[in-house]
């Protein structure tokens, strides 16, 4: 389905889109008067994936988890460094094992640098 912006209100349009990539396309031409643009967003169907890698994915937890390290984040309201070392120490090695002692030496970065920040504001 496709958008067609007229007037500044978008009008759905059919189009056919198998076996195109996911995304979202856009492409703009000239109404039928020549002098306006009109914009299409085209939403292709995603194809099938063996894993899910950008919501909720299994390395942070998964969807249904009441663990998934956003909402754990969220619930409690952590900085950006708290929240950054929270999800290193939460993901270490499950996306991947080759990789866990990195993902410990970020979260420790992020550490750092909450202590550091604390330090800084509590010295001022």
């Amino acid at each position: 389905m496709a958008l067609k912006m007229n007037g500044g209100a978008p009008t759905p349009q059919s189009n056919n889109n198998e076996g195109q990539k996911e995304g979202l396309v856009l492409s703009s031409d000239t109404n039928n008067t020549g002098t306006r643009p009109v914009i299409n967003a085209v939403r292709r169907t995603p194809p099938q994936q063996k894993k899910e890698m950008v919501h909720h994915p299994d390395h942070y937890g998964g969807k249904e988890n009441p663990f998934e390290v956003i909402k754990v984040i969220r619930a409690w309201d952590l900085s950006f460094s708290l929240g950054n070392t929270v999800k290193y120490i939460a993901r270490a090695g499950k996306k991947d094992p080759a990789k866990r002692l990195e993902d410990l030496h970020k979260a420790m970065w992020y550490l750092q640098e909450e202590i550091n920040n604390e330090y800084e504001r509590s010295t001022k």
